[in-house]
């Protein structure tokens, strides 16, 4: 069983943000099974910090993607959705930097914030927009 779980509710029908969307998951997910299911860890530590850092560009290009498809609308609250994708691509590159340092960051409460703060980013924040970007033409 996959440590965050796809589901219909993450689904918007705006075909790259809800592809985007499923990749951060099974990036996520691939990252928790490598730790939590590695048999040994530091034998694969530098794939480990490669999908670290995946999650972090992949992030960034997401964040990119759905920002400029909020730009594009006038999304009301473009900055506040802007703010916190910054913080999240923060947080994970300290995270990065972190493990390649030898720091234990990898551990169960630091895999809660990830999916916690994904999955409610796509169902609270990311749906909020969804109506207001379906009615423009942009799509």
């Amino acid at each position: 069983m996959p440590f965050i779980e796809w589901n219909e509710e993450m689904v918007f029908q705006i075909d790259d943000i809800d592809a985007h969307h499923e990749k951060l998951v099974d990036l996520i997910n691939t990252l928790y099974e490598r730790v939590f299911e590695c048999e040994n860890l530091e034998q694969e530590r530098e794939l480990t910090g490669h999908i670290l850092r995946e999650l972090r560009d992949y992030a960034v290009y997401h964040f990119s993607a759905e920002e400029e498809l909020l730009i594009k609308c006038n999304y009301p609250a473009y900055r506040e959705h802007k703010r916190e994708h910054d913080q999240f691509v923060s947080r994970v590159g300290e995270l990065s930097e972190e493990y390649s340092r030898g720091e234990p960051v990898l551990s169960f409460p630091t895999f809660m914030f990830l999916k916690n703060w994904l999955v409610d980013h796509i169902l609270r924040k990311d749906s909020d927009y969804v109506a207001y970007v379906k009615t423009d033409t942009v799509l």
